[in-house]
C-alpha cells in the first residue's frame, strides 16, 4: 500500500533492480517481481516521496527459492516415532517429545544430543515459553506437565474425564505469554490454562464438512457420527490468537484470544490429516503438516494458501539425503524466532529444520 494525501511518486526495487513505480496511491499488487534468476535472501524496497520532497521507506528480507533443507538428525535407533518438536533458540535448546519411548529428548541446535527426560507415557507435544520452561503433553497420562529451564517439576495437571483440568487424549500445547493452551482431542476442545496451571476458559472445535477422520496407523474416529472437530496441533501467536490443526475436518482454525473464531483455512481441497501447526509471532504465516499426503503447506494472516512443499520419501541413517524434500507422516511443528521450521517427520524418525520463502517474522 502506498497512500499520502500529497503523494508525488514511489518506487518499488530490489537491490538496483527496479521493479514498478508510479504516481498514484495505491493499495493491491504495485508490481510483478520476476525471481526465475534469484535464490536466497533479497531485499525488496518501496520508496514514497511527497510533493515537498519528504521520502518515507520501508524494507523486506525475501528468502527466494524452494524450501532449504538446513539441518536433519536423529535415526530409528534413538527415535521413537517422535510427534513433537519446539525450540528455545536463547538457550540452544531443541526438544523432542519420543513418543513410543515415553521420553522428552534434548537436543541442541546442531542436532547433537544433550540427554533425556524419561518416564512420560506417550507424550505427543512439548512446548516451550519465552522463560525456557517446558510443558509436555502426556497423553496416555490424559495430563500436561510443567518443568522448569533446568527440568526440575513444576507442576503436574490433569487426568481422565470431560470437566475443566480433565483431559482425554491431550495431543497439543502452546505456551506464550502466561497463556497454556491444551487440544484436548477426544474431549473435541481446546482449554486455556494460565502459567500456574489454572483453569481460564474452554470452547469446543465446531462442526465441519470434512467428513470422517481418515484413519492412520491404526487410528480410528472414535465417534463416526460427530461432526465436530478433532484438534492435534496448537499454537499461539503474539497477539494470543490460538491457531488449531482440526484432523477430523482438514483445515486449520484461528480464534481470538477469548476463545471466538476469526476464520477456518484449508480445508478437504488441500489436506486429508493436517496434524501440526505452527504461526509466526505476527500471525502472518501459519503452516500445517498434512499426515497422509506427506507435505506441509503455509497460509498468510488471511488463511490464503501460498506454499506447499514435500512429498513421501525416506530417509535412512548412513544413506545420503534425497535431493527432494519427503517426509513420512510429519506431524509436530515448531517455528524458530529466526524463522526456520523444525519438522518432527514421525516415520522417518528424524526431525528436519528448513529455511523458508517469504517474511515470516515481520
Amino acid at each position: 500500500t502506498v497512500f499520502d494525501a500529497n503523494l508525488a511518486s514511489y518506487r518499488l526495487e530490489s537491490g538496483t533492480v527496479f521493479i514498478s513505480s508510479g504516481t498514484g496511491n495505491i493499495n493491491g499488487t504495485l508490481g510483478i517481481w520476476d525471481l526465475t534468476a534469484l535464490a536466497g535472501a533479497q531485499t525488496l524496497t518501496l520508496t514514497g516521496v511527497d510533493l515537498a520532497g519528504n521520502a518515507a521507506t520501508l524494507t523486506r528480507q525475501i528468502f527466494v527459492g524452494e524450501p532449504a533443507r538446513l539441518l536433519v538428525f536423529g535415526s530409528k535407533k534413538d527415535m521413537g516415532h517422535p510427534q513433537g518438536v519446539a525450540v528455545d533458540l536463547t538457550r540452544g535448546v531443541a526438544y523432542v517429545a519420543n513418543a513410543d519411548k515415553g521420553e522428552i529428548r534434548l537436543y541442541g541446535l546442531d542436532g547433537a544430543f544433550i540427554k533425556r527426560y524419561k518416564d512420560y507415557r506417550h507424550p505427543r507435544a512439548v512446548a516451550v515459553d519465552e522463560s525456557g520452561n517446558l510443558y509436555i503433553a502426556e497423553s496416555g497420562k490424559d495430563r500436561i506437565v510443567k518443568l522448569g529451564p533446568t527440568g526440575n517439576l513444576l507442576w503436574k495437571k490433569g487426568r481422565t474425564g470431560r470437566d475443566p483440568l480433565e483431559f482425554r487424549d491431550p495431543s497439543g500445547v502452546a505456551a506464550l505469554g502466561g497463556t497454556v493452551a491444551v487440544s484436548d482431542t477426544r474431549n473435541r476442545r481446546v482449554q486455556v490454562l494460565d502459567g500456574d496451571g489454572n483453569f481460564v476458559r474452554e470452547f469446543p472445535i465446531p462442526e465441519g464438512t470434512g467428513g470422517a477422520l481418515e484413519p492412520d496407523d491404526g487410528d480410528e474416529d472414535d465417534e463416526p457420527g460427530n461432526r465436530r472437530g478433532v484438534p492435534v496441533g496448537i499454537a499461539l501467536d503474539g497477539q494470543g490468537r490460538i491457531y488449531v490443526a482440526d484432523a477430523k475436518n482438514k483445515r486449520g482454525l484461528a480464534y481470538d484470544p477469548q476463545g471466538v473464531l476469526l476464520r477456518e483455512f484449508g480445508g478437504p481441497e488441500i489436506f486429508r490429516r493436517p496434524e501440526g501447526i505452527a504461526v509466526s509471532t505476527s500471525g502472518d504465516c501459519v503452516f500445517l503438516s498434512d499426515r497422509i499426503r506427506d507435505k506441509i503447506t503455509k497460509f498468510n494472516g488471511v488463511g490464503e494458501r501460498n506454499l506447499t512443499f514435500g512429498s513421501q520419501g525416506n530417509i535412512k541413517k548412513d544413506k545420503p539425503l534425497p535431493v527432494e524434500t519427503v517426509f513420512r507422516r510429519p506431524i509436530g511443528l515448531a517455528l524458530d524466532a529466526a524463522g526456520t521450521l523444525w519438522v518432527a517427520d514421525r516415520n522417518n524418525e528424524v526431525i528436519q529444520r528448513f529455511g523458508l520463502p517469504g517474511t515470516l517474522t515481520a
